[in-house]
């Protein structure tokens, strides 16, 4: 009997905790900035007028995002959201003071989809995925080695160091997954959201054509503890 009870107990708060968090037809706007950083975990392979680089890459990044959500269900939403991310990254290595680095802002819109899951009072699990179109610019500069002098004669080589800067628009997609994701609501109008790492992938490509220098980016990251991301959404 008390186990009967027990079960009937769960059961009721399990049905309590999922009622509606949202309801359809009910909408949201709401604004988001975070940051990243990245050591050494993300796979980054980058293609350069045909010569490929598989990079550690150490990365610092800001971003912002407003968005518009509508639930087309209980509890399901999607989103159209846009925004700006700003992301510095530096490679290994360093030669006479000057390392190889790069600097991309770009700008993403695009839609997303998010459940709302009802965890304890106020409080929400909401994941998320989304697909974006990508386009911005990037500025890098790359450093280049050649030897010269007698193949046969080891004292008369000499190192040549060429630094190369240069910029060129980018265009590409986005996708990304937000799993640690929580929204509380101390009102029905209002949410404080906060998102703890992010899984994406990102494929830009661009030419600098002054150079005939060619670029085909694709980064997989795995963010997961190096992200945080908050937000304010009213709903109407």
């Amino acid at each position: 009997m008390k186990i009967k009870k027990l079960f009937l107990t769960i059961l009721f708060t399990t049905s309590v905790l999922c009622l509606n968090a949202q309801k359809k037809g009910d909408i949201s706007l709401g604004l988001s900035a975070g940051i990243s950083y990245t050591d050494a975990t993300s796979l980054s392979k980058t293609t350069i007028s045909g010569n490929t680089d598989n990079n550690s890459i150490y990365s610092f990044g800001v971003s912002a995002s407003p968005e518009i959500g509508y639930f087309i269900v209980n509890n399901l939403k999607i989103s159209l959201s846009g925004g700006y991310a700003l992301q510095s990254e530096r490679k290994e290595g360093r030669y006479g003071g000057v390392e190889p680095k790069m600097s991309t802002g770009v700008f993403s819109v695009g839609p997303s989809i998010s459940y709302y899951l009802k965890v304890a009072r106020g409080l929400y699990f909401t994941p998320e995925f989304g697909a974006f179109y990508a386009f911005g610019t990037t500025n890098q500069r790359d450093l280049s080695f050649s030897i010269s002098g007698s193949v046969f004669d080891p004292r008369h080589k000499t190192a040549t160091v060429d630094v190369s800067e240069y910029s060129a628009k980018l265009h590409g997609f986005e996708l990304a997954a937000s799993l640690i994701a929580l929204e509380y609501k101390p009102s029905d109008r209002i949410g404080i959201a906060v998102s703890f790492g992010q899984i994406e992938y990102v494929s830009l490509s661009g030419e600098v054509e002054e150079k005939n220098i060619s670029i085909d980016s694709q980064t997989i990251g795995f963010r997961m503890n190096t992200s945080a991301v908050v937000g304010l959404r009213f709903y109407l």
